[in-house]
């Protein structure tokens, strides 16, 4: 899409860690089944956690009420033949810190997600 995706604020909660807590906020854009198929098999490739969409369907079930009316973005219409389906977004983690109000926080921007020089396995938390 040439706009910004729609996002919503949904009913998904996060694990919360300390004072950081939200609900998830999911991307939403309509797929046909076929490219469902296609878009979770792609995914499964991947190590990124990202990568599967978190939900699809009916978005009352994840607390959408009105896909013409996204908390961040433009909205997209569902065509003939496609659904809705949901990936989580980076906004989520905004959402939280800005809940949280730490003095400091150094956060990615919108298309601009952090870049580093770790592999993402180096990055999982063990404990």
């Amino acid at each position: 899409p040439t706009t910004p995706l729609p996002l919503y604020i949904s009913n998904l909660p996060c694990n919360s860690v300390d004072k950081y807590e939200a609900n998830q906020i999911l991307a939403m854009r309509p797929l046909t089944k076929q490219n469902l198929i296609s878009a979770i098999q792609a995914a499964t490739l991947s190590r990124l956690p990202y990568a599967l969409p978190l939900h699809f369907g009916e978005p009352n079930e994840v607390g959408i009420k009105d896909l013409s009316k996204p908390n961040f973005g433009e909205p997209l219409i569902c065509k003939e033949g496609q659904l809705p389906v949901f990936w989580g977004s980076s906004l989520t983690a905004q959402l939280a810190i800005a809940k949280a109000a730490p003095e400091f926080c150094i956060m990615n921007s919108p298309h601009h997600l952090l870049v580093t020089d770790k592999q993402d396995l180096e990055l999982a938390v063990t404990k």
